[in-house]
């Protein structure tokens, strides 16, 4: 994962959700090089090849420089992968956490991780403003704000369903990828006689997203440590909590929910009123996505 902020490559185009196969099996075997070829191998024009490279770099699929597959891009759509179509609910959730995760994207680091801390309910002005804070406070000359209101704009794309007046719109805008986990939801208020459009993270228990992910999520972010803290859970850094915008409860419930499928591997305590996780380090994020996708 870089710190680096860094914003677009997008292309202005919202990720379709089968780019990121399409993208992963061209631009990780490809012999020749060049725009043409890849318009041609791909079927579509100039800037949406970009954009498709560039999501399946955001995600953590492909090697940002290389272009060579990650380990986790061969595991999920590789000649073998276990969801080459991203047909699996938990695939698309596993896909939201790399994104923020490999923070290729910034702004979804940015949102999820820190701008939810301080609002869930936000207006693109406010979040485009939150961005240049950021972006000063870490003394970044990334910040343009055409460049990020663009990012805004796709983020929106990605996540909210859209109000549709076409069928045609309704076929493009609704086989964006991130749409159906449902996190950000549109709404509309009358401040000062004008209506608004207003954008809210929805922060509940999320009963579709699978305990698995989360432990994945987990496994990764805590690489090697065997005592984590609840509060961590909910605070730190790509902690479950923030990234999927669970609950303190609902993330309670996917722990017990860990707990009791691997009773040997995971002890949640809550001595003296120190609640902890514990977890043996023989038990790998491998072999729970191996065992979530064997299910």
């Amino acid at each position: 994962m870089s710190n680096k902020l860094s914003f677009s490559g997008h292309e202005k185009f919202a990720c379709k959700h089968f780019w990121l196969k399409k993208g992963y099996d061209h631009f990780s075997v490809k012999r020749k090089v060049g725009e043409e070829y890849d318009v041609i191998e791909l079927g579509v024009g100039k800037n949406m090849v970009s954009s498709i490279k560039h999501w399946t770099k955001a995600f953590g699929l492909l090697n940002d420089s290389s272009l060579e597959p990650t380990q986790i891009g061969e595991y999920l759509l590789g000649e073998a992968g276990k969801d080459i179509y991203l047909e699996d609910f938990g695939s698309i959730w596993l896909l939201h956490y790399l994104l923020i995760k490999t923070n290729k994207s910034s702004l979804y680091s940015l949102v999820f991780n820190d701008f939810r801390k301080e609002k869930i309910d936000f207006t693109k002005e406010q979040l485009i403003r939150f961005v240049e804070r950021k972006c000063n406070e870490q003394k970044a000359d990334t910040f343009n704000k055409t460049t990020v209101q663009s990012d805004v704009d796709v983020l929106i794309r990605n996540y909210v369903k859209p109000e549709i007046e076409s069928k045609g719109e309704l076929e493009d805008e609704f086989s964006c990828l991130m749409l159906e986990l449902n996190l950000i939801n549109e709404f509309h208020q009358i401040i000062d006689k004008k209506k608004q459009t207003w954008f809210k993270i929805e922060v509940d228990e999320k009963d579709d997203l699978p305990w698995q992910i989360v432990l994945y999520s987990i496994l990764d972010n805590w690489q090697g440590q065997t005592s984590i803290s609840f509060n961590s859970l909910v605070t730190e850094s790509d902690s479950p909590a923030l990234v999927f915008a669970l609950t303190q409860e609902g993330l309670y419930s996917k722990i017990k929910q860990m707990e009791t499928a691997y009773k040997r591997y995971i002890k949640y305590d809550e001595t003296a009123g120190n609640r902890v996780l514990q977890i043996k380090s023989t038990l790998t994020k491998q072999i729970i996505l191996d065992d979530y996708y064997q299910a």
